[in-house]
């Protein structure tokens, strides 16, 4: 007999639809179905690639339950036909101590063919045609309930989304109104500021490590309400590229609360690579170092430099390749001494390397309290 629990799945039908009959995608998601439905929890779940608006309707209840998972739930591409079936089952998951939340998106029609996610919307509203800029507000199916944030066992929460997505216009700001006491760990690739500083006021009082990286003008965020945070991390890799990281990561450490004994610079080939700084970087830059050393509990400057799984590959090696890998971190290493002179000067300043992506890497292996039961995504 099968056990009605397991240790974990994963689901990813990525590839599986290329070249495929239309009776062998049916039987594939009716096979899901019967798997989903018979396990009652599971410790992990992992949605790798889901496109549940191709499932009938009645089905997809079925396929993703709220309180399905009881340890982590990792949603990397999902993709719904309506933003309340995303909502209703990753916001109702009272067990889970880990959230990873990627690209949630919209279907323009649960029955498209071409793949693509919804950019402008056409509602139908008491007969008359509304167009909608970011995604469609529906009511949802009677199978469905309306979306409630039961995440009361939450420590650690992991935002990865690209920008548009319903992770930012929906997710995020309904996690901000729910009770996130126990989360100790957020890190974001930050797409809207409003939403993001309501979700750090809701986490405030547990939050003891915040990464966040800005995608946008004028993102810095106000981070003083966080009176436990003891590690910080900022991604500078799209500066100069993106002329406002730089200000926003100035204003955000400004802000941050005196508890704090770590920070992390995340810094890209560009950063270092650039021979002229921007019209008023040296005067950042210069605010930035004075601001470190005030911090009156500060122990490390760590300077991240992320190396994809390609690169990683010859991190081992020496001479070739393996030598370009030690000179770039030697490069970034004077970077920061020439920009940070007075972190330099009192011993703050470290180099450490990361393979995979930011949010993998946001605290470079660092062993720290709350990472109990962490995840990669």
């Amino acid at each position: 007999m099968v056990p009605r629990k397991i240790s974990g799945i994963r689901i990813d039908e990525s590839d599986y639809f290329e070249d495929r009959e239309e009776d062998e995608t049916a039987a594939w998601r009716a096979h899901l179905v019967e798997i989903m439905s018979h396990f009652s929890t599971m410790s992990e779940l992992t949605i790798g690639f889901l496109d549940l608006a191709r499932f009938p309707a009645e089905r997809r209840t079925q396929v993703l339950r709220p309180g399905q998972a009881q340890r982590a739930l990792i949603v990397q591409w999902l993709r719904v036909e309506h933003a309340g079936e995303a909502t209703s089952f990753i916001l109702n998951q009272p067990d889970i101590t880990f959230l990873g939340i990627g690209a949630v998106t919209l279907a323009r029609n649960a029955n498209e063919k071409d793949g693509k996610d919804e950019e402008r919307v056409e509602e139908e509203e008491g007969g008359e045609t509304v167009e909608n800029d970011s995604v469609a507000i529906v009511a949802l199916p009677p199978s469905w309930t309306e979306p409630t944030v039961r995440l009361d066992r939450l420590r650690h929460l992991c935002l990865f989304s690209d920008s548009g997505r319903l992770t930012w216009s929906h997710v995020v700001p309904l996690l901000a109104e729910g009770t996130l006491a126990e989360l100790t760990t957020l890190i974001a690739e930050c797409h809207d500021r409003e939403a993001f500083v309501r979700l750090i006021g809701a986490a405030a009082p547990a939050l003891r490590s915040l990464a966040v990286s800005f995608n946008g003008p004028g993102v810095d965020i106000d981070i003083s309400k966080a009176r436990s945070l003891t590690n910080l991390s900022i991604g500078l890799a799209m500066y100069p590229a993106n002329e406002h990281v730089l200000a926003d990561t100035v204003a955000t450490i400004s802000s941050a609360p005196p508890t704090v004994e770590r920070v992390f610079l995340n810094i890209g080939p560009t950063t270092i690579e650039t021979e002229q700084q921007l019209d008023g970087a040296s005067l950042l830059w210069a605010t930035l170092d004075n601001r470190l050393v005030a911090m009156p509990q500060l122990r490390r400057v760590i300077i991240i430099i992320v190396f994809d799984n390609c690169i990683s590959m010859l991190m081992g090696m020496t001479g070739g390749s393996g030598g370009f890998v030690e000179k770039w971190k030697l490069d970034a290493l004077n970077y920061i001494r020439k920009w940070l002179p007075l972190c330099e000067a009192k011993g703050l300043v470290e180099v450490k390397d990361a393979t995979g992506s930011w949010t993998t890497s946001a605290f470079a292996g660092y062993n720290l309290p709350e990472k109990t039961a962490w995840r990669t995504v």
